[in-house]
């Protein structure tokens, strides 16, 4: 099994999702992930297909194809914030604009 077979693996176990679960996530075939986790050889992911997987999962590219144990990346929290923000509604997202503008003038 590969690095990325593994951690798909436990990703996918830890947050109780099913193998169709997480091709719906990432828009491709249930059979795809399977292959995926299982490390066929015949199966070489896009760099598109290990983002969305990253971000399915709210993990970095680095976490899913090398060998760390860091599933988040520490250095820059603000990329988690970043992609979470992202997913949300533009009404969602102003209400988190205001709230960040009210926290600035704060004193």
């Amino acid at each position: 099994m590969s690095k990325l077979g593994m951690k798909l693996r436990a990703l996918r176990e830890k947050s109780g999702e099913s193998l169709q679960q997480v091709a719906d996530g990432v828009r491709v075939s249930r059979t795809h992930i399977w292959e995926l986790e299982k490390g066929k050889k015949n199966v070489n992911p896009t760099v598109q297909l290990v983002q969305k997987i990253a971000s399915h999962f709210n993990v970095t590219v680095t976490y899913l194809i090398e060998d760390t144990d860091e599933p988040f990346e520490k250095r820059d929290p603000a990329m988690l914030v970043y992609k979470s923000f992202k997913s949300f509604d533009k009404k969602k997202q102003k209400t988190i604009l205001d709230m960040i503008d009210y926290m600035k003038n704060q004193k």
